[in-house]
């Protein structure tokens, strides 16, 4: 079995990619300009799989929670 850390790390990745496709949405401008717009639909595709992982080694209700909490 994997070890805790290894999903603690799952969820802290997840929450900091979260916070970066925020940050490149409002880049975008409402989608006017694509590139930052389709690049946060990437990072959040990665945040959310980041936490399907995560949730792998520990509750959903922790996971979330922390994912919430971090980001």
């Amino acid at each position: 079995m994997t070890a805790y850390w290894t999903f603690l790390v799952a969820v802290i990745a997840a929450a900091a990619l979260d916070v970066a496709a925020n940050l490149l949405l409002t880049k975008s401008k409402g989608f006017t300009k694509l590139g930052y717009g389709f690049s946060a639909l990437v990072l959040v595709g990665l945040a959310f799989t980041c936490l399907a992982y995560a949730v792998r080694g520990m509750d959903l209700a922790v996971a979330y929670a922390m994912w919430g909490g971090f980001g």
